[in-house]
């Protein structure tokens, strides 16, 4: 399975317009179901809801859009 090497570690998946692509959108799908703790970073335009734990929308897929998403996923905040 091509899940195998995550075993046990956090997985983040990152599309672009997994929406416009039905390829996309079945293998985003199938993973999120296979690992719902799974967060997805779509890189395009939002459009599909998965059961991941959690989906950010960057609505592009510039170098500065990939550097914020990247910022989510890094930082925690105390509270």
């Amino acid at each position: 399975c091509a899940l195998e090497p995550a075993a046990g570690r956090p997985l983040v998946i990152v599309a672009r317009d997994a929406a416009r692509h039905a390829w996309m959108s079945r293998a985003v799908t199938g993973l999120t179901a296979a690992r719902p703790d799974a967060i997805v970073v779509e890189m395009g335009l939002p459009g599909i809801s998965t059961t991941a734990a959690a989906q950010i929308f960057t609505h592009g897929a510039s170098a500065a859009s990939g550097a914020a998403a990247a910022e989510v996923l890094t930082t925690t905040s105390a509270g």
